[in-house]
């Protein structure tokens, strides 16, 4: 429940129809998420609390690295951020199917390899059985 920028338009944007919520947001919880203030004191006790449930998810975990420069300012936005651009951004997953493209690559070629061998063996000692 975050958005990318922490200034909040002055603008409210108008209402959809017949409903409690702006048009350009969907929902009443996605416009408390956009519109919702980064200065306010609920705002910094929410996201301590967010840094706590970061922390404790990726304690003794590789991941926990990626919010360690959050721990001082118990900063959760910025540490779910983070989490997110390192660990679930395009450029991971393309590195994750580049490997396993190789992967797939390499295992078909070695079992064509295994099969190839397996036809010279049964020809070889088996020259009838076809």
């Amino acid at each position: 429940m975050t958005r990318p920028e922490a200034v909040v338009p002055a603008a409210a944007p108008d209402l959809a129809p017949g409903q409690p919520y702006g048009a350009i947001f969907g929902s009443v919880e996605e416009e408390l998420v956009q519109r919702g203030s980064h200065d306010h004191a609920l705002f910094r006790e929410d996201n301590a609390l967010v840094y706590f449930y970061l922390e404790e998810a990726t304690r003794s975990t590789s991941y926990a690295a990626s919010i360690k420069p959050f721990q001082r300012t118990k900063n959760g936005r910025g540490a779910w951020l983070a989490m997110v651009a390192q660990y679930a951004g395009e450029d991971k997953w393309r590195a994750e199917w580049q490997l396993q493209d190789i992967y797939v690559g390499w295992c078909t070629r070695e079992m064509a390899e295994s099969f190839e061998g397996k036809q010279r063996i049964q020809e070889t000692y088996h020259p009838n059985e076809n």
